[in-house]
C-alpha cells in the first residue's frame, strides 16, 4: 500500500508535468507568431508594397488565429488531463478498497457505509436492498462524509461489489459466530439469480362465525364439529425468479390440503408425492381441517361430476390478480387436498403483481388457525374477528417489537385481535397460531 510520503511525491510530479506543459504551450504560440509575422514581412518586401500598417494587421490577423486554435487546444489537453486524472484516481480507489490491509486501516464508519451502499447498488429496483440494508440495521447503522469514494462503487462488477461486502463484513465483526451468521444471511439474500419472492402491502382478515345451515353445508357428514371462517387476503408480490415465479400464465390455482403435515411441507416447498406438482403451482395454501367422512363426502361428489357447485357454494371464491378477476375452470380434489384454477387476464410478463383472495370454509372447533409468512414480508397487518361463543387465543412468532404481543394485539371488548407492523420486514418461516375453541366445550 501506498505510503503518505510516496503520494506526496506523486502528486508533486504531476503538479511538475502540468506547469511544463503549460509553459511549453506558450513558447510554442509565440514561436508561430513570430514565424508567421517574419514570412509576412518578406512577402511585403518582395512584392514592393511593404508598410508598417500592413505588417500590424497582418500580425493581428495571426495572432488572432493562433489565439483560437491555442484555446482549443488548451480545453481539449485539459478535459483530457482530468479523465486521466479521473482514471487513476478511481483505479487507486479499487486497488485501496480491494486490499485488506486498506480495508482494516478505515475507520468502521466508512466500512459499515460501504456495506450498506454496495447493498443499495446491487438492487437498482429498491425493495430488495431497503429489506437487506434494513435486517443489518443493528450492525452497519452510520452516517459518513466519505460519498466521493462510496460512488465509486457503482463502477464495480457485481462480483467485485460481492467481494467488497464479504470482506468489510470480515473487518467489522472479529467474532467467528457473528461474520457466520451475517454470512449467512447474505449468501441468502445477495444471490447473482435470487429465487425470493418479496411480499408488500400484506393485509390478512378472519371473520370467525357460526356455520350457516342450508343445502350445501347439510349435506356435510359432521356439520355439528364446524365454525365458518372467512378469509381475505391482499398482497403485492415481487418476483425475483423466473424459477419461482407461479403466474406466469393466464391461470392461477389456490390449493386447501386436508393434512397439516402436507401443508407445512409444501409452505417447505417439500412436496411429499406425486400429487405436488398440482398444489406446488399454487399461488395460495390453506388447511382444510375437517373429518374424514367429509373428505371423502368431497372425493365422491369430485368422481360423481358433482363438486365444482358443492366447492362454488361452500368455499364462495373470489380471485383477483391486478384487480382483474379471475373465473373458475377447474376443481380437482386428491388424497391431499383440493386445487382450484382461475383463469385471469394478467400481464404473464410482469415480475410484481397485486393479489386479492377471499373464501369461506368450515374448519373443526378446537383447532388452530395458522398465518404463515413464507416469504420476506414487508409490513404484515393481521385481524381475527370472532363470535362471543368462542374462545380464541394468540400465539405470535412474528416479531419481537410489541405490536405482536398478545396485550397490544386483543381489544378490551374481547372478540378480535388486531396486528399491524410498520415499517417491519418479517423472514420466513414465521407466523401467528390462533387456537379457536368453543366455549363450555
Amino acid at each position: 500500500m501506498e505510503t503518505e510520503s510516496e503520494k506526496k511525491h506523486y502528486q508533486n510530479r504531476r503538479k511538475q508535468a502540468n506547469k511544463l506543459i503549460n509553459t511549453l504551450s506558450y513558447l510554442i504560440v509565440i514561436f508561430i507568431i513570430c514565424v508567421l509575422t517574419a514570412i509576412e514581412v518578406v512577402i511585403l518586401i518582395n512584392t514592393n508594397s511593404f508598410s508598417w500598417v500592413d505588417l500590424i494587421k497582418e500580425t493581428a490577423m495571426n495572432l488572432l488565429g493562433v489565439l483560437v486554435a491555442f484555446l482549443i487546444f488548451d480545453v481539449i489537453h485539459d478535459k483530457l488531463s482530468k479523465d486521466s486524472y479521473a482514471d487513476e484516481v478511481s483505479e487507486k480507489i479499487r486497488s485501496t478498497l480491494f486490499d485488506q490491509e486498506g480495508i482494516d486501516e478505515l475507520s468502521d464508519d466508512v466500512k459499515k457505509v460501504f456495506v450498506t451502499k454496495s447493498l443499495i447498488s446491487l438492487d437498482k429496483d429498491g425493495d430488495a436492498s431497503k429489506e437487506i440494508t434494513k435486517a443489518l440495521e443493528d450492525y452497519f447503522h452510520e452516517e459518513s462524509k466519505s460519498e466521493s469514494v462510496i460512488q465509486q462503487i457503482d463502477n464495480f462488477s457485481v462480483k467485485h461489489r460481492l467481494d467488497l461486502i464479504n470482506r468489510n463484513v470480515d473487518s467489522i465483526k472479529k467474532d467467528d459466530d457473528e461474520r457466520s451468521m451475517i454470512d449467512g444471511f447474505l449468501k441468502t439474500y445477495l444471490a447473482e439469480e435470487s429465487k425470493l419472492r418479496l411480499r408488500t402491502q400484506f393485509e390478512y382478515s378472519f371473520i370467525l362465525q357460526a356455520l350457516p345451515k342450508n343445502e350445501y353445508f347439510s349435506n356435510m357428514k359432521c356439520m355439528e364439529e364446524y365454525y365458518l371462517v372467512q378469509e381475505t387476503l391482499f398482497y403485492e408480490i415481487k418476483y425475483l425468479s423466473d424459477e419461482t415465479n407461479n403466474m406466469k400464465k393466464n391461470c392461477v390455482s389456490i390449493g386447501f390440503l386436508f393434512n397439516n403435515e402436507n401443508l407445512d411441507a409444501f409452505l417447505r416447498d417439500n412436496p411429499m408425492d406425486d400429487e405436488g406438482n398440482e398444489l406446488e403451482k399454487c399461488i395460495f395454501r390453506e388447511s382444510l381441517d375437517v373429518e374424514i367422512e367429509d373428505i371423502e363426502f368431497f372425493q365422491q361428489q369430485f368422481i360423481a361430476g358433482k363438486f365444482n357447485d358443492i366447492f362454488l357454494n361452500v368455499f364462495t371464491p373470489d380471485i383477483r390478480v391486478d384487480k382483474k378477476q379471475g373465473k373458475l375452470v377447474d376443481v380437482k380434489v386428491f388424497d391431499c387436498g383440493i386445487v382450484a384454477s382461475f383463469e385471469t387476464n394478467h400481464d404473464v410478463n410482469a415480475k410484481s403483481h397485486s393479489v386479492q383472495i377471499q373464501f369461506q370454509m368450515p374448519k373443526k372447533w378446537n383447532g388452530l388457525l395458522e398465518v404463515a409468512m413464507v416469504d420476506p414480508t414487508h409490513n404484515p397487518r393481521i385481524r381475527v374477528n370472532y363470535t362471543d361463543d368462542m374462545n380464541v387465543e394468540m400465539y405470535s412468532f412474528l416479531d419481537i417489537c410489541d405490536n405482536t404481543s398478545y396485550e397490544n394485539a386483543h381489544s378490551e371488548n374481547g372478540r378480535n385481535y388486531n396486528i399491524v407492523l410498520n415499517d417491519t420486514w418479517v423472514y420466513p418461516v414465521s407466523g401467528v397460531l390462533f387456537s379457536v375453541n368453543k366455549k363450555n366445550s
